[in-house]
């Protein structure tokens, strides 16, 4: 561990004296960086000690491209006192990448984040992965990773692989468009135990130039993990992607698989919207045999951001609009999005409210251009709750829950069905309020109506 590592003393008592009784591993990659412009980009990492009795852990920082299981030193001894929490920080030189081991009992959690800090204006936050038994990848299986992208901007996207086991592993690496074909050749490389290898500007290396919704399929022959970085100079963040989940799951959800008992369904696969100067928004009819009574609403679709408004990055830009036909006491969802530096993702409703009156919530949300957003809406009547989860890569990145209004529980759908509108008119640009999105693509439209 190098000597400037800082650990914050919310609650650190040495223990380097002791043998610790510790139970098992988990690895944080560290990325840390100085970006150009002056932006940095620092690992920052949290235990916390959930049980009643003071916990010991062990840390040390392993290179990337070094054989982990050959240590010129012991891991660094300290403890955490119990229900309390420590911070560690400066955890590598900038520009050097790693893994930070630790060693820990079943009490104490570990939480990792990237704090993204430009050099003027909002710092920015991603969530790091820890990687432990529960989210490593067993041999012999792909990892797949969504989402990848290279622009004339700058941005471009790393690639990592760890060995998680104490023998050098061989590793394949495949790369791949939106549209299926393959970027370059397949490629076999080896990665040293207990080590990270670093691959940068990985689609770079196979001479991809601009490129978005790129996927990469890693399969090794030993338990690992894989990962992606991106880094996107117009907003100095760096971001990562980690392995998607798939349709294997064996979650059976609130009523078991598939859809609930009687939903009607509604989906527009594929591609829906790409607005464009005269065509900028889309809107769909969804029709209905009859009134409707639902208990529950879920609407879900795919987003991948274009340009924000030069003039005005932050003001609305438009994620999706559903309403009775109208807006006043009739919109389910108005979800729109806010570039830098306001950097946020809202929604609004009014159901069965009074006019000029309406429930909004917004939280902290930075969307990267070129990169692709899962939306799922949940509109639950029985408990009058609203949830909207953003995901990316797999990776949940912000959620939203706020009150709804149905007064009797319900969720009332006129014979004349519902409305979906995707993008701002070029008039709404006039107020000076909300925006056209040129250049952003809606796709992958499904909607649940649960009576």
């Amino acid at each position: 561990m190098k000597k400037r590592l800082l650990v914050g003393c919310l609650a650190l008592v040495a223990a380097t004296s002791i043998s610790p009784a510790f139970a098992g591993f988990v690895y944080v990659p560290v990325l840390d960086r100085n970006a150009s412009g002056g932006s940095t980009h620092r690992t920052e990492v949290w235990l916390s000690n959930s049980g009643v009795q003071e916990r010991r852990y062990g840390a040390l920082f392993l290179p990337a491209g070094t054989d982990g299981t050959k240590r010129p030193v012991p891991s660094a001894k300290a403890a955490v006192l119990a229900g309390r929490t420590s911070k560690l920080v400066g955890l590598s030189t900038p520009g050097a990448p790693g893994l930070l081991e630790i060693e820990a009992g079943t009490q104490v959690l570990v939480h990792a984040r990237l704090a993204s800090s430009p050099s003027s204006g909002f710092a920015g936050y991603t969530e790091v992965p820890v990687i432990s038994s529960d989210n490593a990848v067993p041999s012999g299986t792909a990892a797949h990773l969504q989402g990848l992208f290279r622009d004339t901007s700058g941005a471009y996207t790393d690639l990592e692989i760890v060995n998680l086991a104490n023998q050098a592993a061989s590793c394949t690496i495949q790369f791949f468009r939106a549209d299926g074909t393959q970027i370059g050749a397949t490629a076999t490389v080896s990665v040293q135990p207990l080590s990270m290898r670093h691959f940068g500007d990985a689609l770079g290396l196979l001479g991809a130039g601009s490129l978005a919704d790129a996927r990469a399929q890693v399969t090794c022959n030993r338990l690992f993990f894989a990962f992606a970085a991106i880094y996107n100079p117009a907003r100095t963040l760096l971001s990562f992607v980690t392995p998607s989940a798939s349709g294997a799951s064996t979650l059976a959800g609130p009523t078991g698989s598939g859809p609930a008992p009687g939903a009607i369904v509604f989906e527009r696969t594929g591609e829906v919207h790409r607005p464009v100067l005269g065509s900028e928004i889309e809107i769909l009819k969804v029709p209905v045999s009859q009134a409707l009574a639902l208990k529950r609403f879920i609407v879900e679709w795919d987003v991948v951001p274009g340009p924000w408004t030069p003039t005005k990055p932050e003001g609305n830009h438009n994620l999706i609009w559903i309403h009775r036909g109208k807006y006043r006491s009739n919109t389910l969802a108005n979800v729109n999005t806010f570039g830098p530096p306001r950097s946020g993702i809202k929604n609004a409703q009014n159901l069965d409210m009074a006019a000029r009156a309406l429930t909004t919530e917004e939280v902290p949300l930075v969307l990267q251009q070129g990169v692709s957003y899962h939306i799922r809406y949940v509109y639950d009547a029985e408990t009058n709750r609203i949830t909207m989860t953003v995901t990316s890569g797999g990776a949940t990145v912000s959620t939203l829950e706020m009150a709804g209004s149905v007064p009797s529980k319900v969720i009332n759908v006129p014979a004349t069905g519902l409305v979906v509108q995707f993008g701002h008119t070029a008039a709404q640009a006039a107020g000076g309020i909300e925006f056209p999105t040129y250049g952003w693509v809606y796709s992958n439209l499904r909607i649940e109506m649960v009576p």
